[in-house]
């Protein structure tokens, strides 16, 4: 006895068509351009299959999706600035010609330069960072305000153009810079003071003023290393007298040490007729059907299912949606999937998920940690059976052929989007995305299979999410296994 279909929908209905119709369209959600980036040009050559596939051509895996996540990451920390008008003992040359003579000074500036190397390492949802002190630079300069200006421009740049990698020795490398910045300036009496954090080394700038025998005077300049007590008593005036200053902090760029790889890779093959006899399409499963007609009016969209038994399609599961003006009704059940509809008649894909580590630097290594797969199949059915204005199945006259169509740009293109925009890379996710009506599949009737690692497969009907198991998996997987196989390189 044939049920006439209602129009009364629950409160479950309706908040189902409420979530239904605020989601956006897929191709409403991302810019073209991020789809360019996350399908290489090779899947795009597919083009529609349909007559036109190429039967015998070498399958290629193909990269779809990648994703890099710093696991160890280091970025260097510069803070810097300065004291004005500061008066401090520094130590200074003797008559005698020797630097153990001490003198109180007045610098129109004294530089506090600190550098820090900050480690980063994220576990799990932790993020920890530790920060070690990379060294101290102390200068005391007694130029005058324009040599300041030329000269603070210049470390500016300087210090914003060190790279993370830098910092692995002290001062991020920047030790002969400093010498040779000073040493450009001319004046007497400027100090550099170096502090690693276990000695501290000075520099002095000198002026040399000579006058030769036709009395005419020239200028040199030189620098004198200071080290030892000497060399800390002056480095902790400068330190005192650099204390407490306002402080600007530059960071490098990160640069990732140990990052997580992780990867969807696609191996396709298609060999789709422009048309199928309908006696060699796949058969559905005994008690499995899919019905269509035109939706009820004033309903947009709406949802619902349920599944009988215990919930994990050991049983039926049944459903009813509307979609673009649509009105289906399927119910799937367990059952068979005939190997032999696959030979000419069906697209296959094996999506590879790999997730690996990959240390950078001067020993890089890639290790693999997990690779999962999942191979889906589609395969062209009967039309739906058409359904009339009140939800009554019609009799019509089936075609002795089924046009074939797949616009495998777009069936690529909406899964690899959709996983770019989840947090989980997963086969459990994947499956999820591929069965959640992809775009791509609206002018030909579908019947698509996912079959899993450990040996299992599930079938939906699009645009139906009605889905169930399939009993003969490893015969049917596995043939269709073994036709892509066979085109791999």
């Amino acid at each position: 006895m044939r049920h006439r279909r209602s129009l009364q929908r629950p409160e479950s209905i309706l908040a189902s068509r409420s979530v239904d119709e605020a989601r956006p369209k897929r191709s409403e959600r991302v810019p073209a351009f991020l789809l360019r980036r996350l399908l290489l040009l090779g899947f795009l050559a597919l083009g529609t299959i349909g007559g036109e596939h190429s039967r015998g051509a070498e399958v290629e895996r193909t990269p779809i999706l990648e994703r890099l996540t710093p696991l160890k990451s280091i970025t260097g920390i510069i803070r810097s600035g300065y004291a004005l008008e500061a008066e401090v003992r520094t130590i200074a040359r003797c008559k005698s010609g020797g630097f153990s003579c001490y003198e109180r000074k007045r610098f129109p500036r004294i530089y506090r330069i600190e550098f820090e190397l900050e480690d980063t390492r994220a576990e799990g949802p932790t993020i920890q960072r530790s920060r070690q002190a990379r060294g101290t630079v102390l200068l005391a300069l007694p130029f005058k305000e324009e040599d300041l200006r030329a000269f603070d421009q210049t470390m500016e740049e300087t210090m914003a153009a060190l790279s993370s990698v830098s910092f692995s020795i002290p001062f991020g490398g920047t030790r002969s810079w400093f010498s040779r910045a000073l040493s450009a300036y001319a004046g007497d009496g400027a100090y550099a003071c170096f502090d690693d954090g276990e000695s501290a080394s000075l520099i002095v700038l000198t002026t040399e003023i000579t006058v030769d025998e036709n009395g005419e005077e020239s200028t040199s300049g030189g620098m004198t290393g200071v080290a030892g007590k000497n060399a800390a008593e002056t480095c902790s005036a400068l330190d005192t007298a650099a204390s407490g200053i306002a402080a600007n902090e530059i960071r490098t760029m990160s640069l990732p040490r140990l990052i997580a790889r992780d990867e969807i890779l696609l191996s396709a093959m298609g060999d789709l007729p422009a048309n199928v006899s309908a006696d060699l399409l796949v058969a559905l499963p005994p008690g499995a059907k899919i019905e269509q007609g035109p939706s009820a009016p004033g309903i947009a969209s709406y949802s619902q299912s349920r599944i009988s038994a215990n919930g994990d399609m050991s049983d039926r599961y049944f459903s009813e949606t509307i979609h673009d003006g649509v009105f289906t009704r399927a119910v799937a059940a367990p059952g068979d999937l005939s190997p032999l509809a696959i030979a000419g008649r069906s697209w296959i894909g094996r999506w590879t998920l790999r997730h690996s580590e990959q240390r950078l630097g001067a020993a890089p290594a890639t290790t693999v940690l997990a690779e999962s797969s999942l191979l889906t199949v589609l395969l062209p059915i009967r039309p739906p059976t058409p359904l009339d204005e009140d939800g009554q199945p019609v009799d019509v006259e089936v075609a002795d052929t089924v046009a074939v169509s797949l616009d495998t740009d777009a069936f690529i293109e909406d899964i690899a989007m959709d996983l770019g925009e989840r947090s989980d890379l997963s086969t459990t996710t994947l499956q999820e995305i591929v069965f959640s009506r992809p775009a791509g599949l609206d002018e030909t009737h579908w019947i698509l299979v996912a079959c899993a690692d450990d040996g299992t497969a599930v079938y939906v009907m699009p645009p139906s999410p009605a889905s169930s198991r399939v009993t003969n998996a490893q015969a049917f997987c596995g043939e269709a296994a073994r036709q892509l196989d066979a085109r791999m390189d």
